[in-house]
């Protein structure tokens, strides 16, 4: 059936082109195996329908109306997983990094996150882990050297690599989520960080978040 002989909608002529060819509508099979069987899906996708095209409507009325529960009670089921997860042979490429390098940074923050301040005690010892301000993965290439290496906690350290962390030329934090300064990096005379390095993440992280 050639499209270009369809009427345009809320016509006449495209009620009877409907009676006349019966088109079949729907989800596909498997979008609508996702839809109907995983609730988390199908609470996000009920939630962006809503922000987008009901934003003046009462959402809890329209929902008890369609026979649908508020999405926020939806309860989400997890998989089931496997007892026995499959295994395949990869061959990769990765860059070699300094470990006493990262070590000796650490060593010379005392274990502690230059950006918080906190210092994790384990049963075997503190831990911190080092952070390339530039990656040196492909296509950053960022030096494997002190000036570009930063003391952090975990949870900073993620912050900071996905660009909710950002750091000024004057090494103070930034917060880009909450659009705001967090504090001064913490630092030390030994530990000189490469101002040129801090430009390059946060002009990259600000294309990330931007």
């Amino acid at each position: 059936m050639d499209e270009s002989d369809v009427p345009q909608a809320s016509t006449s002529a495209a009620q009877r082109w409907m009676r006349d060819h019966a088109p079949t509508g729907g989800l596909r099979p498997w979008v609508y195996t996702i839809v109907t069987q995983h609730a988390d899906v199908r609470a996000q996708i009920v939630l962006r329908l809503l922000s987008k095209y009901f934003q003046d409507v009462d959402h809890d009325a329209l929902l008890t109306e369609v026979g649908l529960s508020s999405p926020s009670d939806t309860e989400v089921l997890l998989t089931d997983g496997s007892p026995a997860p499959q295994r395949r042979q990869s061959t990769t490429m990765r860059v070699i990094r300094d470990s006493v390098l990262v070590q000796q940074v650490k060593d010379l923050h005392e274990h502690h996150c230059q950006i918080c301040g906190v210092r994790l005690q384990l049963p075997n010892g503190p831990y911190a882990e080092g952070a390339h301000i530039r990656p040196v993965g492909m296509p950053h290439n960022g030096p494997d050297e002190p000036g570009n290496i930063l003391c952090l906690c975990p949870n900073d350290h993620v912050l900071f690599d996905r660009g909710a962390l950002t750091l000024t030329d004057d090494l103070l934090v930034f917060d880009e989520v909450a659009g705001q300064i967090k504090g001064r990096l913490r630092l030390t005379p030994q530990h000189t960080i490469n101002i040129e390095h801090v430009v390059y993440h946060r002009e990259v992280a600000r294309q990330i978040t931007g």
